[in-house]
Order: structure tokens, then sequence, then C-alpha cells
């Protein structure tokens, strides 16, 4: 299942949040991109 850009954009957003992110809500994110289908140029185009 391919996560929409929308996913990938919530999920990119917990970063800036004023709290400590545990390893598996990291792996939950790492785990949105890897399954948006996007490429790792696009992926950091919408981090940044």
């Amino acid at each position: 299942m391919q996560a929409g850009r929308e996913e990938v954009w919530l999920a990119l957003a917990d970063l800036w949040l004023d709290i400590e992110l545990d390893e598996p809500w990291l792996r939950s994110i790492a785990a949105v991109l890897r399954n948006s289908g996007l490429g790792r140029a696009e992926l950091e185009r919408i981090f940044h």
C-alpha cells in the first residue's frame, strides 16, 4: 500500500513536535516514507 503525499507531510511534521520521539515512533515515520513510493530527492524536497 502506498502512502499518499499528505501522509508523508504528516509523518514528517512529527519531527518538529516539541517532544522526544522514541524508536517505534521513528520507525513508523520511516515506514510511511518507505511505503510512499516517492524517491529520496522528492522526500527531501517535501522535508525541506
